[in-house]
C-alpha cells in the first residue's frame, strides 16, 4: 500500500505545478504528499512506530478508528481534497466526520469500558450547562444554527470522551497526537519553504498569505502554531536518537519562524503567557524552556534576517508589518469587545442564542474573538458561570498532578506538554475564535480527553462514578449530533461554493462555513 502511494506521488510530480500567486491553495500540495508518504513509512520513523505497535497488536478495530481520526487531523490543511472548497469548509468537513468516527468508537469501546470518570459536582455542572445550551436555543434569534453549533459542541463532547477512554486504554495514543502535530507541522513547512524559494526566484513580492497554505486566514494558522508548540517541545524531550532529536529543533525553528511571518501576535502572546506562567512555577524540566525559547529567537532572527534584510536588499516588496505595529497594534478587538458587552445585559439569562453573533448586522466579525464574551453573549452569564466553574474544577483535579510529577519519563513530560498546550490555547482564546475554527475545535477535543485521561488515572477522582444510564444517554445524545452534523453537511456541500451575502442576512463572517450568513428569524438581536 505504501509502495503504491509513493508510485502515485511520483507520477504527481511530474506535471507541472501553479505559481504560488494563481493557485496558492494547492502550491506545493504534491510535494506535501510525497513527504507524506514517506512519513507513513513506519520504518523511517521509529517514535511513530513505536507508538503505534502496540494499537496494532492489541485493538484491531479501536486502532483504526484512532488512525482514521489522525489522518483527517493531517490532511485537513495540509491536502487539497475537496478542490471546489475553502480551506475552513474542508476543514468543517473533516470535523463532522471526526465526530462520526468518534461517535462509533465511543460505541465500541464503550461495550466494554464505561465512561471515564468524573467528580460529581463537575457531572451536575456539565448537565446544567447543556439545559442551558437547550434553553437558549429554544430562543435563539439564530433559529436552527442555534441548535447545529449545540450538536456541533455535544459531537466534540463525545470526540473528547473517545479521547480520554483511548489514552486509558493506550497510553500510546498521547505520543500519536504529538507526533501528528509534528507531522502537519513538517508538511506545512515544505510548503513554506517551496512558496519562499519560488518567490526570491521569480522576485515576487513576499506575501505572508501566500506563503502560509492550508488556512484562509493566517490568524487561524497561528491557534495551530500555538498549539503545537508545546507539543513539539514535549515530543523532542522524548526523543532518544540525536538525529531526530536535531531534526524536530530545526522544525520547531523554522515553525517559529512562521509564527512571525504569520504575524500572528494572539500566537506568540498566548505562548509568552502560558509558557512564562509555567517557568515562573518551575513546572518542568528547565532544558524543556531552553529548547522553547532558544527556537523563537533563532526563528525571529530568521524572520527579521529574511523579510526585513535580505527582501528589501534585493528590491522586493512584503507586506510584513513592522515590530511596532506587531507589538500595539489591537485590529478593532477592543471596539468588538465594547459593543458586545453592552448587549450582554439586553439577554443576560440565556443570551440571544448559539451563533446569533453571526447572525447580527451589527456586528463586523462572525465572533467577539473573545471565549467568555462569546458564550455570555449567545448562551447567558449562567452558562458563562457554569464553564469558569469547570475551568476551575478541572485545574484544581490536575494541579496537585502536576505539581507532584519529576519528569523523568516519557508520561510525565508529555502530560507537561499537552497541559500547556490547553493552557496555551484558553489563552489565546481571549483574543482570538478558538472555539469557533473547526480545526482549532477537533485539536482542542482531543487534548481535553487526554488531560481528562490524566486526571483519571490518579487517586483524585472516584472511578465508580459512570453509570449504564448515563452512558447509554450519552452514546445516544451524541450519536444524534454526529448523524444531525452530517445531514447539514450534506445539504449544504452543493451551495457551499454559490453562498453569497443576500437582504435579509447577517454579515457573511467565517462561522460554521466561511460563506453564508447566519439568517435572522427575528428583528430582536441589535
Amino acid at each position: 500500500m505504501i509502495k503504491l502511494l509513493q508510485q502515485q506521488t511520483r507520477c504527481l510530480l511530474s506535471t507541472n505545478s501553479p505559481a504560488v500567486a494563481e493557485r496558492p491553495k494547492t502550491f506545493g500540495r504534491t510535494k506535501s504528499l510525497l513527504l507524506l508518504s514517506k512519513l507513513v513509512n513506519l520504518r523511517t520513523h521509529p517514535i511513530l512506530l513505536e507508538a503505534i505497535r502496540p494499537l496494532i497488536v492489541r485493538h484491531g478495530l479501536f486502532a483504526t478508528i484512532v488512525g482514521l481520526l489522525l489522518t483527517t487531523l493531517i490532511i485537513a490543511p495540509t491536502q487539497d481534497i475537496f478542490r471546489s472548497l475553502t480551506w475552513m469548509d474542508q476543514q468543517r468537513i473533516f470535523q463532522i466526520l471526526s465526530l462520526l468516527l468518534s461517535a462509533i468508537g465511543l460505541f465500541i469501546i464503550g461495550r466494554s469500558a464505561p465512561l471515564p470518570p468524573i467528580d460529581k459536582k463537575l457531572e451536575r455542572i456539565l448537565i446544567i450547562l447543556l439545559l442551558l445550551g437547550v434553553l437558549s436555543s429554544l430562543t435563539a434569534s439564530s433559529g436552527e444554527w442555534a441548535f447545529i453549533e449545540l450538536a456541533l459542541w455535544v459531537g466534540l463532547w463525545g470526540l473528547m470522551q473517545f479521547s480520554a477512554l483511548s489514552c486509558l486504554r493506550e497510553p500510546k495514543v498521547m505520543i500519536l497526537y504529538h507526533v501528528s502535530a509534528v507531522i502537519v507541522a513538517g508538511l506545512l513547512l515544505v510548503n513554506f519553504f517551496l512558496s519562499l524559494m519560488s518567490a526570491f526566484v521569480s522576485g515576487k513580492d513576499l506575501i505572508a498569505k501566500d506563503l502560509l497554505s492550508g488556512f484562509e486566514n493566517l490568524r487561524w494558522l497561528g491557534q495551530f502554531q500555538a498549539l503545537s508548540i508545546p507539543m513539539i517541545g514535549g515530543t523532542w524531550m522524548i526523543t532518544q536518537k540525536p538525529l531526530w532529536r536535531r531534526l524536530i529543533y530545526v522544525l520547531l525553528v523554522f515553525w517559529w519562524t512562521t509564527i512571525w511571518v504569520g504575524e500572528s501576535r494572539g500566537a506568540w502572546l498566548a505562548l509568552t503567557a502560558a509558557l512564562g506562567f509555567s517557568l515562573v512555577l518551575r513546572l518542568g524540566p528547565r532544558q524543556y524552556y531552553q529548547v522553547l525559547g532558544s527556537s523563537a529567537i533563532l526563528g525571529l532572527i530568521i524572520y527579521v534576517g529574511l523579510f526585513h534584510w535580505l527582501a528589501p536588499w534585493l528590491g522586493m516588496n512584503n507586506d510584513a508589518r513592522t515590530l511596532e505595529n506587531l507589538a500595539s497594534s489591537s485590529s478593532l478587538r477592543g471596539e468588538m469587545w465594547l459593543a458586545t458587552l453592552t448587549h450582554i445585559p439586553d439577554h443576560p439569562w440565556l443570551g440571544w442564542g448559539g451563533m446569533a453573533f453571526a447572525g447580527s448586522e451589527s456586528f463586523i466579525s462572525g465572533h467577539p474573538h473573545n471565549a467568555f464574551l462569546q458564550i455570555a453573549y449567545e448562551w447567558g452569564l449562567p452558562a458563562l458561570a457554569c464553564i469558569l466553574a469547570v475551568i476551575v474544577a478541572a485545574s484544581s483535579k490536575l494541579w496537585p498532578i502536576i505539581r507532584q510529577l519529576r519528569f523523568e519519563y516519557p508520561e510525565q513530560l508529555l502530560t507537561l506538554s499537552t497541559l500547556q498546550s490547553l493552557a496555551v490555547m484558553l489563552a489565546h482564546s481571549m483574543v482570538s475564535g478558538v472555539i469557533v475554527m473547526p480545526y482549532t475545535q477537533v485539536w482542542l477535543a482531543l487534548m481535553a480527553g487526554a488531560a481528562w485521561s490524566i486526571a483519571a488515572k490518579s487517586a483524585s477522582l472516584p472511578r465508580s462514578i459512570s453509570r449504564i444510564p448515563m452512558t447509554l444517554a450519552t452514546y445516544l445524545m451524541v450519536l444524534i449530533a454526529s448523524t444531525w452534523l452530517v445531514n447539514v453537511a450534506i445539504r449544504d456541500y452543493p451551495r457551499l461554493t454559490h453562498f453569497e451575502e443576500r437582504e435579509g442576512y447577517g454579515h457573511d463572517a467565517p462561522r460554521f462555513w466561511l460563506r453564508g450568513g447566519i439568517k435572522l428569524t427575528t428583528d430582536e438581536s441589535p
